[in-house]
C-alpha cells in the first residue's frame, strides 16, 4: 500500500469530546471538607447551604493550620466567586462559582473562644450571629409534620432555582435618578 493510501479500517475517526456529566440538584451539604466543597460546587453555579448542627467541630477544623482545610475556599463561598484547588492526591478541581450560605448552632462561650482565630483574616466578619432567647426555648418540641411548612419551603426553593436568569436595565429616566443618588451618596460620604 502506498503512503497516503488508507484502508477504511486505518483512518482514525474524529470524535467529539463528551459533554460534562449532568449533576443532580443539590441544595445542602453537612459534614464536608473544603476540597469536597469545591468538587460539589463544580457545575452547580447557584450555590449551597452548609447546615451544621454543631459548628464547633467545623470552626475547630478551619482554625487548625494542621487540618489541611483551606480557609480560602470557605471565604470564596461567601464572596460567590470561582475557585481552583490543586492537591497532590485529588489533582486540580475548579468550580466556576462557589456560593455558600452557612447555618449552624454553637454555644455562646465556644463561639467566643473561636473569635480571635476567626478574625485574623476576616472570616468571622462574614457571619451574622443570632442569639436565641433561652427562656423562650426551654419547652421546645418539634412541630408535628402536619403543621410544618418544610415540604412547601423546599418545593419553593427548588422552583426558584428553575427560574431562568434574566437581566434588567434601568430606563433612561431611572438611570438619571440613580446617578443623582450616587453623586449625593459620594458627597455625603465626603462630608462625614
Amino acid at each position: 500500500m502506498a503512503e497516503g493510501d488508507h484502508s477504511p479500517n486505518t483512518v482514525v475517526p474524529a470524535v467529539k469530546p463528551l459533554p460534562e456529566e449532568p449533576r443532580a440538584l443539590r441544595l445542602t451539604v453537612e459534614d464536608i471538607t473544603s476540597q469536597k466543597l469545591i468538587d460539589v460546587c463544580r457545575g452547580r453555579p447557584y450555590g449551597l447551604l452548609l447546615k451544621l448542627d454543631e459548628m464547633n467541630n467545623w470552626m475547630t477544623k478551619i482554625n487548625d493550620p494542621k487540618s489541611g482545610d483551606d480557609r480560602g475556599a470557605w471565604i470564596a463561598g461567601y464572596e460567590v466567586r470561582g475557585y481552583r484547588m490543586d492537591r497532590v492526591t485529588s489533582g486540580e478541581v475548579e468550580a466556576e462559582s462557589v456560593g455558600l450560605s452557612i447555618y449552624g448552632n454553637i454555644q455562646p462561650q465556644v463561639f467566643k473562644d473561636h473569635l480571635k482565630r476567626m478574625s485574623s483574616d476576616g472570616m468571622i466578619q462574614r457571619f451574622i450571629p443570632a442569639r436565641i432567647n433561652g427562656e423562650k426555648n426551654k419547652m421546645y418540641q418539634r412541630a408535628p409534620t402536619m403543621v410544618s411548612n418544610q415540604r412547601e419551603y423546599e418545593e419553593l426553593v427548588r422552583m426558584m432555582r428553575t427560574i431562568q436568569v434574566g437581566e434588567y436595565s434601568l430606563s433612561p429616566g431611572a438611570e438619571q435618578v440613580f446617578d443623582e443618588f450616587a453623586q449625593w451618596q459620594i458627597e455625603l460620604n465626603k462630608d462625614e
